[in-house]
Order: C-alpha cells, then sequence, then structure tokens
C-alpha cells in the first residue's frame, strides 16, 4: 500500500515539475519559434554530460 502510494505521488510531483519546466521556457519557445527552440533544446542536449544531475559544489 505505502509503495503505491508512493509512486503515485512521485508521478504527480512529476507532473507539476513538468508543467512548471514547460512555463519556465514559455517565453523562449514563444521568441524563437518552434523549429529554432527545438534546435536549443537539441544542442544543449548534446552538450549536457552523461548521467544524473549534481550540485556543483
Amino acid at each position: 500500500m505505502f509503495v503505491a502510494q508512493w509512486v503515485r505521488g512521485l508521478l504527480a510531483a512529476g507532473g507539476v515539475a513538468d508543467q512548471a519546466a514547460r512555463a519556465a521556457v514559455a517565453p523562449w519557445r514563444e521568441a524563437l519559434g518552434e523549429a529554432r527552440f527545438s534546435e536549443l533544446v537539441a544542442d544543449l542536449t548534446r552538450l549536457t554530460p552523461p548521467g544524473p544531475i549534481r550540485p556543483a559544489w
């Protein structure tokens, strides 16, 4: 029971985080247009190191 609730909580949090991320980059998407925004995402994705995100400190 606990595991099912935990998984549902993670999924809900992921949905909220996804919505927040979309809202944060909405001005970029509008300013650049869909094609250039997709190119920017692809460019930035190529620059990211593999593995989980870790703090810089």
